[in-house]
Order: C-alpha cells, then structure tokens, then sequence
C-alpha cells in the first residue's frame, strides 16, 4: 500500500498543496511502503539467462528497500525511485555480500552509458504510460557497484550497468494508492 499526494511543479511536499506541473497538469506524489511490495525470487522457474532458465540452485532474493516517487493522472507519466537489495545464493552454501541497486523508474525512455572498456554496448529501455485500467510499464537504469566478493565481482564483471523493468498495475483512487 501506498499514498497518493498533490504537489506543484518540481518539488511540493507530499501529500500537500495542489498545482501544475508541466504542460498544466497536475503531479501527485506516491509513496509505497517498501515491506508490502512484493517482487518474486529469481530462480529456474522465474528467469532465463542466455535464453534459458536459472540452473536450480541458484536463487537471488529482492527486497525492496524504498519506492517512491510521482504520476501525473493526466499524462500517464510516471517516475518511482526504486532501491533495493539483491541478495545471491548458490545450493544454500554460497552467499556473497547482497548486491545494492538504485534506479529511476519511468514511462520514459532509460538510457545507460556504454557499458565495459570499448565493447559500444549501450542499456536502453523505455517504458509505457499509465494506462485507464491502471497498467503501467516503467524501465530505468541502474550502476551495480562491487561488494567485494571476487568470485561475485568478476562474474557480473562489477561495475556494471544493469536495465531494471516493473510493469505494475496501479490502484489509484481519491485516497491510497496499491501496487498490484
């Protein structure tokens, strides 16, 4: 669950004072209490990897750590920064340091910068606008720093840049909002 406020322009106070943004239109704040959003485990019945799925044994659980951000209703504009941290196990025996990762999500278009020494690759996602039945696709992202675990470091070839998608369904009413 979460709670929808009015804000004016770029920087209001939640849950405050009305006004436009914009184009005229209206931003309101969203706030998601972090402990009842719930993101699924990756593992081989959730993930591929190369095109196929996680080998068993290997899991990484999500736990989001905050959520919050802005919509503007007339728009289907969205923007949520998301923290979180993703904690890697392997056959229950390995388990590194979690993984911290922060990104802006949005309707808009995320674009990385190029991503290793020379190889040209560039991230880019972009999301969708918030629909009336309150589907809504956002993409950002994120710069995964090393935790200092050499096996964990050099497999992901940390630092690195990772694209972060959450398509969602908003509940949006005069009062709380709910990520579904």
């Amino acid at each position: 669950m979460g709670t929808v406020g009015d804000e004016g322009g770029e920087g209001g106070n939640e849950g405050g004072s009305e006004g436009e943004g914009e184009g005229g239109s209206k931003k309101s704040s969203l706030s998601f209490d972090p402990t009842a959003v719930s993101i699924p485990a990756l593992d081989f019945r959730t993930t591929k990897f190369l095109g196929l799925p996680l080998p068993p044994g290997l899991r990484i659980e999500i736990e989001p750590l905050r959520l919050s951000g802005w919509i503007r209703r007339a728009t289907g504009e969205v923007s949520l920064d998301f923290e979180a941290k993703f904690t890697f196990t392997a056959f229950g025996l390995y388990r590194p340091p979690s993984l911290s990762v922060s990104a802006t999500l949005t309707t808009g278009e995320a674009t990385g910068r190029s991503s290793g020494e020379g190889s040209g690759v560039r991230l880019c996602g972009r999301g969708e606008k918030l629909r009336e039945n309150g589907r809504v696709a956002l993409s950002g992202v994120a710069v995964v720093e090393p935790v200092g675990d050499f096996f964990l470091d050099s497999f992901l070839m940390l630092p690195t840049e990772c694209l972060a998608e959450l398509k969602a369904e908003l509940e949006l009413g005069s009062s709380p909002a709910a990520l579904a």
